[in-house]
């Protein structure tokens, strides 16, 4: 999905709505400041999807997710995180937003794509149902396939009592998703590469090596491959 397949969008279902950028819609929120309740805030998880949720109360701001405060000027054109939130939950956004998130198990969008999201201004007071969550997610990627042919086959497992063959799919799941955070963290691929035997007490001296403990504060303004 493109720029110009979003315009192509806007054309056909907006056309009488005037459109601005989300940039111009929004203020930003310091890391280390409150998201109030209301917000709408785009949310990375370590499960390969991306949720837009409007927070039910205040919450800090870590860096895990990019927060869409409405300003005044998205005020006085009368939209409100409801409407914004009922408009990226379209099938032609969510996959625009899909098509330029970066890394695999922790998805997140840069910051210039989504603030540079056209947005279309309500012609009227929005009065849609409200939408409680907007989940968009990564499925028929190679990592993706990889996972559920594993997670297929721990299933079968399972299901017919070859829990010991279940328990080494299940860890061989989880050594799959450690290895592509990891690359996506930046760690030296030295140390993996010269690694031909995870085994558990290795997945979790890596797992220190992510320094999970910490804050992660994501660099929303530059897209890595």
């Amino acid at each position: 999905m493109t720029m110009t397949e979003i315009t192509r969008f806007l054309d056909k279902k907006f056309a009488k709505n005037t459109r601005v950028p989300i940039a111009k819609l929004i203020d930003p929120i310091k890391h280390g400041a409150t998201m109030t309740a209301g917000t709408l805030v785009l949310m990375a998880s370590g499960d390969r999807k991306l949720r837009l949720k409007i927070l039910e109360k205040d919450t800090p701001h870590k860096g895990f997710s990019e927060p869409l405060l409405l300003n005044s000027y998205a005020r006085e054109q009368r939209l409100t995180p409801n409407f914004l939130l009922w408009y990226l939950s379209h099938p032609e956004v969510r996959e625009y937003l899909l098509a330029h998130t970066t890394g695999s198990v922790l998805l997140r969008v840069p910051r210039n794509i989504l603030h540079a999201l056209p947005v279309p201004l309500p012609t009227h007071v929005f009065k849609e149902e409200r939408i409680h969550e907007v989940i968009v997610a990564k499925t028929n990627d190679a990592l993706s396939r990889l996972i559920n042919a594993f997670y297929s086959d721990y299933q079968l497992n399972l299901n017919n009592g070859r829990f010991r063959t279940a328990t080494i799919l299940a860890g061989a799941i989880s050594e799959v998703i450690l290895y592509q955070l990891l690359l996506e963290q930046e760690i030296d691929r030295k140390i993996l590469s010269e690694d031909r035997n995870l085994g558990l007490s290795k997945m979790l001296d890596y797992v220190q090596l992510l320094k999970l403990e910490r804050t992660i504060h994501w660099n929303w303004g530059q897209s890595t491959n």
